[in-house]
């Protein structure tokens, strides 16, 4: 896969995976803007994640492409995260290889569900989020390791996870 030069790294992973820490940590290091995607959502559709999630699944996750796409014309170099139901897009895909540095912040349900714990704010993880977490690493983590140009050990510290990022990242010739 050839990397773009300037970079876009989009940081994939399930939510409570880190990549809104590692990449503003990614972002400070390399000096590159650090885009967040629940701002992002807010300003592609005027509502929060939760509102958008309140009109359904099917609608946030549409918003999260189009989230995705918006992204991908924007000029690099830069972060972002991506939600977790982009990958879900088989067309998105090629897109986001072509267009950016996408990273994939592995992190199994177990460790998630001691980060993110009963979030109230995440109402599609109940009544188990253990459960759920798990259902959706055992959908998504396939589709996360082929989008992916990198997979980042994100069980590891956030400064760690920024800094094995920037190792991979393309060097000017």
């Amino acid at each position: 896969m050839a990397i773009p030069t300037p970079t876009r790294v989009v940081l994939l992973g399930l939510m409570g995976s880190g990549k809104t820490t590692a990449g503003e940590l990614l972002a400070a290091r390399t000096g590159w803007p650090a885009l967040d995607n629940d701002a992002l959502l807010r300003e592609v559709t005027g509502m929060s994640l939760n509102e958008v999630a309140a009109q359904g699944a099917d609608t946030l996750h549409d918003a999260e492409r189009t989230i995705l796409r918006h992204v991908l014309e924007r000029p690099a170099p830069f972060v972002a995260g991506a939600a977790a139901a982009v990958v879900d897009e088989p067309e998105i895909v090629p897109l986001l290889q072509e267009r950016a540095f996408p990273v994939y912040l592995h992190v199994p349900p177990e460790v998630l569900v001691r980060r993110i714990g009963e979030d109230a704010g995440r109402p599609w993880l109940r009544p188990d989020p253990l459960a759920a977490l798990t259902s959706m690493y055992a959908a998504r983590d396939p589709l996360f390791r082929k989008a992916a140009a990198f997979v980042a050990d994100g069980t590891l510290e956030p400064r760690q996870v920024a800094d094995a990022i920037h190792a991979q990242l393309p060097r000017p010739l």
